[in-house]
């Protein structure tokens, strides 16, 4: 998935992942096979790479808008990791 790519801001540990998903040829293809069931067999949408993208991407808004509203997420409060942490969790 080398175009796999997400707003990290500073978020040094969260570009790490990325780097680590666009060079991992096995995500990438096990991402296009998942296509081959959802969109060949089953006649649904997109549930490959451009899917995976767009959630992840959604849900890392949504947890930087949680953040800015003070809410805490459970892997900060319950196992004394960090928000970057969490966004990582969250992709």
């Amino acid at each position: 998935m080398e175009k796999f790519t997400l707003p990290c801001r500073e978020n040094q540990k969260l570009a790490k992942l990325l780097e680590k998903i666009k060079k991992d040829k096995e995500v990438g293809r096990l991402l296009m096979m998942s296509n081959v069931t959802t969109i060949s067999r089953m006649g649904y949408n997109d549930h490959g790479p451009t899917h995976v993208k767009i959630v992840a991407n959604s849900s890392l808004q949504i947890l930087r808008i949680l953040l800015k509203k003070g809410i805490v997420p459970s892997v900060v409060k319950d196992y004394q990791m960090d928000n970057d942490d969490a966004e990582v969790v969250v992709v």
